[in-house]
């Protein structure tokens, strides 16, 4: 069972509208979206892979980075004559404000929390 959040709904439908936006920018250029993975999937996809950093004190930390979207669009190009199509990869992030300021100065204050 999933319960929602009135933030996690509004975050949903933000990202639904992102993709919608998208779609509709497509069928008013000669851009195709070849394929559309959302957060959920990439995270299934994924595993939980794990990227390496370095935090704000200088230590290592992990943490497992999942966009919101993940989009790769085709475009018709013409090079020296030859034509083609290029494929454009990018990953959205709908940011929502939802953070305050004092969780993020806990996280800079405490970052072994995120720690794995």
């Amino acid at each position: 069972m999933i319960t929602w959040s009135n933030e996690n709904l509004h975050h949903l439908v933000a990202e639904n509208g992102r993709y919608f936006t998208f779609q509709a920018a497509c069928t008013q250029s000669d851009v195709t979206l070849q394929l559309w993975k959302s957060d959920r999937t990439l995270l299934k996809e994924h595993k939980g892979k794990k990227v390496k950093y370095v935090g704000p004190h200088g230590g290592m930390y992990q943490k497992v980075l999942i966009p919101d979207g993940y989009y790769i669009f085709s475009r018709p190009v013409t090079v020296n004559g030859r034509t083609g199509r290029v494929l454009d990869r990018i990953t959205v992030e709908v940011d929502m404000g939802t953070q305050t300021l004092k969780q993020r100065q806990q996280t800079i204050k405490h970052p072994q929390r995120n720690r794995t």
